[in-house]
């Protein structure tokens, strides 16, 4: 797991530590979908445009999106269990996304495909068509 993440997402690293997920929730939901662009949390990029997402109650534990220079032990890697998430159906709807290889048998992560900050969300791939975004772990336009 440890060496998957670091392989897929170099730039891990230089993460900022608190995401502009933080928002209220309820400013960015309209009709159960994202009424607002949802955007990478540290580059400009468009990960999801709105109107395409439906918000969730989905509980999932996450490896951490690391601060600059924070020690990491190898073989240790630090996770948070998420809670609300933007679910696609859709591999093509997002605009901007990269996905890691497998990883503990079926899980992937999801990653800014510019600037490879992540994980930002998964998908299982006992599931293929249900693909989460993290809410706090994005920002929106």
């Amino acid at each position: 797991l440890v060496r998957a993440l670091r392989d897929l997402i170099p730039a891990m690293a230089d993460a900022v530590s608190a995401p502009a997920g933080s928002l209220d929730v309820a400013t960015v939901v309209a009709e159960g979908k994202n009424a607002r662009d949802i955007l990478c949390v540290r580059c400009p990029s468009v990960i999801v445009r709105k109107g395409v997402a439906a918000l969730v109650e989905k509980q999932q534990e996450l490896p951490d999106i690391l601060k600059a220079k924070a020690p990491v032990d190898p073989g240790v890697v630090p996770c948070t269990t998420v809670a609300q998430c933007w679910l696609l159906t859709d591999i093509f709807a997002f605009e901007n996304v990269g996905f890691c290889r497998t990883v503990n048998s079926t899980m992937k992560y999801l990653a800014c495909a510019d600037c490879e900050i992540g994980p930002l969300g998964w998908q299982d791939t006992a599931a293929p068509k249900e693909i989460y975004l993290a809410h706090d772990r994005v920002r929106y336009s």
